[in-house]
């Protein structure tokens, strides 16, 4: 039975040992964009790993797309990380002299004139990081390393009709939720297939090597782990009795700390750097899982922004009494209630509500919990420059309600795999409401 099922026994001790001494280790696009949330002491472990690996390593030519692709967003969110320290800081002073205002404390200007103190430090310290930190935008030595590490142990690209055949087979296994990449099945065309890509990629690259395989990633969804009551019991069975039916080798995974974790024994690595390593790594990724099951939490500011689970409207919509903004008079005006749309209409209203699932969330701001409601969605003929018309209303309602006019490209929100631009937008909708602002206009484009 051991045999026939490989995918549903753990490897034993031996086998493991005869994995980690045969494998070729591949390895995500996830893993190497993850590279630059780390330290350099934590970097140097996982290329440290690599090392030892020698020519045991391999880059599915979708993964190493994707990292190119995505890189200059990984740096400017590391970069954005830094000054939304210094811009809470501020706003923490703004805050506290507003709520001073508001109630007239003693000692107020003692209390505000520490909190400048503190803003001012916070920002002197932040600036001296900066000054460590390696400017990966004007050079970008991680990428020269990957490079030249990953020189001639990448794949070839598929020619176009090939891929149109793969996109449909993938399309195939999404319906009949065959792992892996399923779970994207919700996103555009064609990045939705890039899981299956990565896999059939995979399967061939075993097919020549006729090497077992492990695969290195971030990626903590269904669709390649196999889990049971809210715990990850390890790889779905199914990858390795695939693995095994169109290789003939044996498959396994690995996330990036028990990747390192593993390579610490075998290897025989320094065990302090690679514990603070693995910890590092750890904590981003349990950061992340609590974003993607939440909903999208800015982990890069320090300021919580909580998103509850989409509300969607079931029926016709129908837009009640509101106020909109509008673009003409540069001001926003008061829209009377809508009769219930048309089905054309409808279908094109919900089309913007999933783009941006926005409605209906709460965000802790640095001025307290605001609720949001789309008072006004794009329109059905907009351009890619799409606004929607936000109403915020406080959670103490003693609060008047804010308004935002929100302009967002709908191309951005349609090509956004790992949220990016969608976090860029949260976060910046959040400052906003920190601002004291009660209306205003923000545009982002990705």
């Amino acid at each position: 039975m051991r045999e026939l099922f490989p995918g549903y026994f753990t490897p034993t001790e031996q086998e493991f040992a005869e994995l980690w001494g045969e494998a070729t280790f591949a390895f995500d696009a996830n893993v190497l964009l993850g590279l630059y949330r780390l330290t350099t002491e934590s970097r140097q472990v996982f290329f440290d790993a690599l090392q030892r690996l020698g020519d045991r390593i391999f880059l599915p030519n979708q993964a190493a797309q994707e990292y190119l692709r995505n890189r200059l967003e990984a740096i400017s969110a590391r970069l954005r990380s830094h000054e939304g320290i210094k811009a809470d800081a501020v706003k923490f002073v703004q805050s506290l002299e507003a709520r001073i205002q508001e109630h007239s404390l003693p000692k107020s200007k003692e209390i505000v004139e520490a909190a400048k103190q503190t803003a001012k430090k916070i920002t002197e310290i932040v600036d001296a990081a900066l000054k460590r930190e390696p400017d990966f935008l004007r050079s970008d030595d991680l990428l020269h390393k990957l490079t030249s590490i990953f020189d001639g142990k990448t794949g070839q690209p598929y020619e176009t009709s090939q891929l149109d055949d793969l996109c449909k087979k993938a399309a195939e296994r999404y319906s009949r939720k065959i792992p892996p990449g399923y779970k994207d099945d919700s996103k555009g065309e064609p990045d939705k297939f890039g899981d299956a890509i990565i896999w059939f990629q995979l399967l061939e690259f075993a097919n020549s090597s006729k090497k077992p395989l492990i695969f290195i990633t971030s990626d903590a969804k269904e669709d390649w782990w196999l889990q049971h009551k809210g715990d990850t019991v390890g790889p779905r069975p199914e990858l390795a009795q695939e693995m095994k039916q169109a290789a003939g080798v044996r498959f396994y995974m690995y996330t990036t700390p028990r990747f390192l974790e593993f390579a610490q024994q075998v290897f025989s690595l320094k065990p302090e750097p690679t514990k603070k390593a693995t910890s590092e790594i750890k904590e981003i990724e349990k950061q992340d899982r609590q974003a993607a099951a939440q909903g999208i939490t800015y982990a890069w500011t320090g300021e919580a922004v909580r998103f509850n689970s989409p509300q969607w409207y079931s029926g016709p919509l129908a837009y009640g009494r509101g106020v909109g903004w509008q673009p003409e008079a540069n001001t926003f005006v008061n829209y009377p209630a809508f009769s219930t749309v048309s089905p054309e209409e409808e279908a094109a209203k919900n089309k913007y509500l999933q783009l941006l699932p926005i409605n209906g969330q709460v965000f802790n701001s640095s001025a307290g919990e605001w609720k949001c409601e789309i008072a006004s969605a794009p329109s059905p003929g907009a351009t890619d420059r799409a606004c929607y018309q936000l109403k915020f209303e406080a959670a103490d309602r003693i609060r008047k309600p804010k308004h935002l006019a929100l302009w967002v490209s709908v191309a951005g929100l349609h090509h956004d795999p790992e949220w990016r631009y969608k976090k860029a937008i949260f976060r910046i909708v959040s400052d906003w409401l920190g601002s004291g602002q009660s209306t205003g206009e923000v545009t982002y484009f990705a």
